[in-house]
């Protein structure tokens, strides 16, 4: 896109970095269970890697915490 834009570059570091989280909300064990259990094996087979990497994220390490 900056190349469209005369006189406009692109900063080699970030000024913004965007945390995923996942949220559930307070007294839902099962949801809870569900989505740690989504989260870990999305993380260990990875998915998440995949769809990081598929949407420009390649430098973007996965946190499991």
């Amino acid at each position: 896109m900056a190349k469209k834009i005369p006189g406009t570059r692109v900063l080699d570091e970030a000024f913004k970095r965007t945390t995923r989280a996942v949220a559930v909300p307070p007294n839902h064990p099962l949801a809870l269970a569900f989505v740690t259990k989504f989260m870990t094996d999305a993380i260990s087979n990875g998915t998440l890697r995949k769809a990081y990497d598929n949407n420009g994220l390649k430098d973007n390490p996965i946190r499991a915490k």
